[in-house]
């Protein structure tokens, strides 16, 4: 049976068989018609974005197949058949900031996570965010308690030879905390570097103040962190671990790198997801 559109679930005969993934095993299931239209998920005080995934008891459901990392599944998404990597399946996203908006002041979560943020000073369009070098700041308008671990992404441009600041989590939305860990930042010869993770952090040796547009991602997971630049694996070090605190996540400056490290360029696509992805993962999602 083809279903090429939206079907009432009652017509579907009780013993036709769904293809479907168990969020909890990371296997294909096969599931009855019969079982879905007996399903019925008791209300909750902190409603899913996915009920069913959340509350469905699979337990009984028998397995298809086991997948292996580079295996996938295919779906309709928005009518059209695509196919996800298992190692995509249970990828979610915590925070992200697209940054290409033309108006407004308020910084959109398009996790569907509503962990809005606020530009200030900055310029708009629909190529990035341009930060001054002055006063240009980005900041997330809640709390949020620090993450470990934890991935940043965000692309940038810049063809600026100074300490800059590209992102910091801190205890204040502006400069002023005394408690700011971790940050992403370029030095004075334009290399990516890490502060305060673990412990001072340490730098990278890869230029990339060319005006170019590049990727960079930071990998924080227990006592390590790990720089990726452009898809490729770019420097590694362990130390102490994250300083847990309650804080913002916030771009374009540094308290701990310094009042003066305010980023000048572009930004865009900053994301933060609340684990430490692997280099298959980083090189799949570019």
């Amino acid at each position: 049976m083809q279903l090429s559109q939206a079907v009432s679930l009652s017509s579907i005969a009780d013993n036709t068989i769904f293809l479907g993934y168990d969020p909890t095993t990371g296997k294909p299931i096969q599931i009855l018609a019969s079982q879905i239209k007996s399903y019925n998920p008791q209300p909750s005080s902190q409603p899913s974005t996915n009920p069913v995934e959340s509350s469905l008891d699979f337990s009984s459901i028998p397995t298809v197949a086991t997948l292996g990392s580079s295996d996938y599944i295919l779906c309709f998404v928005n009518g059209t058949l695509s196919k996800i990597q298992q190692q995509f399946l249970t990828l979610t996203t915590y925070l992200s900031w697209e940054l290409e908006q033309t108006s407004g002041s308020t910084a959109n979560d398009s996790s569907g996570n509503a962990r809005n943020g606020t530009y200030n000073n900055c310029s708009l369009n629909s190529n990035g965010c341009t930060f001054n070098g002055t006063s240009s700041i980005v900041y997330a308008n809640a709390t949020n308690t620090q993450l470990n671990p934890l991935t940043i992404r965000v692309e940038f441009n810049t063809a600026i030879a100074k300490t800059q600041a590209l992102f910091e989590f801190r205890n204040t939305q502006g400069l002023g905390a005394n408690s700011f860990s971790p940050a992403l930042f370029l030095n004075s010869s334009g290399y990516p570097s890490v502060y305060g993770y673990p412990s001072g952090g340490f730098s990278t040796s890869k230029q990339v103040n060319d005006g170019n547009w590049h990727t960079i991602y930071c990998v924080m997971d227990g006592n390590t962190v790990t720089v990726y630049l452009d898809g490729a694996n770019i420097g590694s070090t362990s130390g102490n671990p994250l300083q847990s605190f309650t804080g913002y996540f916030t771009l374009g400056v540094s308290q701990g790198v310094g009042n003066s490290s305010y980023f000048q360029g572009m930004m865009r696509n900053f994301r933060v997801y609340n684990m430490a992805l692997s280099a298959s993962q980083i090189s799949a999602l570019g």
